[in-house]
């Protein structure tokens, strides 16, 4: 009798083991962003989760329009995942988000002068996105699972 190098179970063990060995941003769920409505020159983005959770207390970082290396403005979300800044010049705004572990947005708020005769109030393009897992993740773990059900099959056939 020939022995078995490896056994059903060792297979699901590796396979258990080398998809925790994948980066954990790869299990984070999506984020997303929307720009509020805002009746002053503030402009205001909301940054929340794919399940409608607020991303509270988050790093936020503002690039203005001119030079988007250099940092307009930082600082944290509100609870309510609420960050807001006065821009000083017209232009698309770029805005990052992250909470630390894993999950981030980036975003853009297009700012343009008021109509004349009205008041110091800004017109911005409302925008938001949501962060979709990148199409090469998806085709890698159909591949991977369909694997590793041909595997589980040919296993059984074998001890049968």
């Amino acid at each position: 009798m020939k022995r078995r190098i490896f056994s059903f179970g060792w297979t699901v063990l590796l396979t258990v083991l080398s998809g925790l060995s994948l980066p954990s941003t790869l299990w984070a769920h999506g984020v997303g962003y929307r720009v509020l409505e805002s009746t002053d020159r503030a402009v205001v983005v909301e940054c929340y989760y794919s399940d409608g959770k607020p991303m509270s207390y988050a790093e936020t970082l503002v690039f203005g329009p001119k030079d988007s290396d250099i940092e307009y403005q930082n600082g944290r979300t509100d609870r309510h995942g609420r960050f807001a800044f006065f821009p000083d010049i017209n232009g698309t705004w770029r805005i990052e988000t992250g909470d630390g572990m894993g999950h981030k947005v980036e975003g853009t708020a297009e700012v343009r002068a008021a109509e004349a005769g009205k008041k110091e109030a800004v017109s911005v393009a409302k925008g938001g996105t949501a962060e979709k897992p990148p199409v090469t993740l998806g085709a890698f773990l159909g591949v991977s699972l369909i694997f590793n059900l041909c595997c589980a099959i040919l296993l059984m056939r074998r001890k049968q």
